[in-house]
Order: C-alpha cells, then structure tokens, then sequence
C-alpha cells in the first residue's frame, strides 16, 4: 500500500489541529494542546487507488520553534493554513521544483468575521506556488477531506516524474509575519535549520542544504502585511 506523506503548516490557534483531527477522527475539537506534533495515519482511497495517509500536525512550531527536520525533509506535500478572522503569520514552504500544495483558509463558517481578503490570499498563493486555495471549516465539516485528498491527487500526478530525479529536495520555510518593507541580503553556509529575527516583525526558519543566498524581501503592490522572499541560489 502506497504511503503519503503531508505536513500541515500554520500559525498557533487557526485550527489546523482541529482540520486535521476531523479527517482523522470525525470529531471536532475546540482545545489542544500546542507543545505537540503530532503524526495521523489514515487509510484512504482516492480514484479508486489505496494508501496510507500520514499526516504532521505542526502544533506549536511557531511558539517553541520545534521544527521536524526529518518530517520536513520527506513530506510529499503541504496543507498551509490560516484563518480568516485574523491577520497572522502564514507558514509557507518552497522549493527547487513545484511541491504539492494547498491553501487553506480556515473557519469559513465566520464570514461575517473575515479580515483576510480573499484576493490578498490569491496573490499569495499565485506569487509562491500558484497552488490552489480552498475554504474549510473543521467545525462545520466543510471541505476537510478534499483538503487532503487534493494533495494525494497533486502527489499522484507529480510521483511518476520524481523517479527520475534525486530523493531528497532542500526545501525553505519562511514563517510571514510584518507590516514593512524590509531589505535582507547576504550569504548564509550553514547547514543546519537557522533562525533569524528581523525587528521582531519577521522569523525565518531556513533549512540550508543546497542554497547560499537569499535575495531580498518585499510587499506586494497595495499590501501592507504579506512579505516574501524572492528567490534562492542553488549551490549546484
């Protein structure tokens, strides 16, 4: 039975745990405990194909910075959530190639609470990955299994070209947080996951295997909150 593996990534307190226990489970849960990471498995079959479905629930990454290297290194695809009722850190990941991936907008039973602009979220995801972005809510059960059987699905297209390529892909975590424009350059050797803080506005965690550099850092057009790094410098 083939094994998929998803790290789901966001900020403390915007339900990832919640989104994660309801596909698992069933149940919806108001309260967890942040200090875990969790690992799910789930028996699935999506287009009639079966597999088995482990999942990381990153809970508490952004308070303790415990960031699972192993899980990070392996994982096939990304689930990155936010809410929308609160301007908050979005956790992105990049690579070399394209990654599965999926945004998630959270808690979209509280329309009425939306601070999170629909098209500022769209100019993200196009920015980044141009992945798709879907609305979910762990407590009305809506979309929670399409969240993740659209990434078996992104990860059943993408398989039969990876064979061909190395196993193991560096991969950037970039934690967004900041109502600036802030310029970042400069050279990085380190090999090992690093942490830098810039003005207590912005948290890097970079994980450096085969990348040197990283470029800068900018706003988008007409956005104040929503920062990103441009682009990194492969060593090979």
């Amino acid at each position: 039975m083939h094994e998929y593996k998803v790290v789901v990534l966001g900020s403390g307190g915007i339900g990832k745990s919640a989104l994660t226990v309801q596909f698992v489970q069933g149940v919806f849960v108001e309260k967890y405990d942040p200090m875990i990471d969790d690992p799910y498995r789930k028996q699935v079959e999506v287009d009639c194909q079966q597999g088995m479905l482990k999942i990381l629930d990153t809970a508490g990454t952004e308070q303790f910075m415990v960031i699972r290297d192993l899980y990070m290194k392996n994982a096939q695809g990304f689930a990155v959530s936010y809410s929308i009722t609160a301007q908050e850190q979005i956790l992105l990941v990049r690579d070399t190639e394209d990654v599965p991936m999926i945004f998630v907008g959270n808690k979209c039973d509280l329309e009425d609470e939306r601070v999170v602009g629909k098209e500022q979220c769209q100019n993200l995801a196009r920015r980044w990955c141009n992945c798709a972005i879907l609305g979910s809510s762990a407590k009305s059960k809506i979309n929670v299994n399409e969240i993740f059987y659209d990434l078996i699905r992104q990860i059943n297209r993408k398989t039969p070209m990876e064979k061909k390529k190395p196993k193991e892909k560096s991969r950037l975590l970039l934690q967004v947080a900041g109502m600036e424009n802030y310029c970042l350059t400069g050279k990085c050797q380190h090999s090992r996951l690093q942490k830098i803080h810039l003005k207590r506005l912005l948290l890097f965690y970079i994980l450096w295997e085969k990348f040197r550099s990283y470029i800068g850092l900018h706003k988008f057009p007409g956005e104040k909150k929503l920062l990103c790094v441009h682009l990194l410098e492969n060593k090979t």
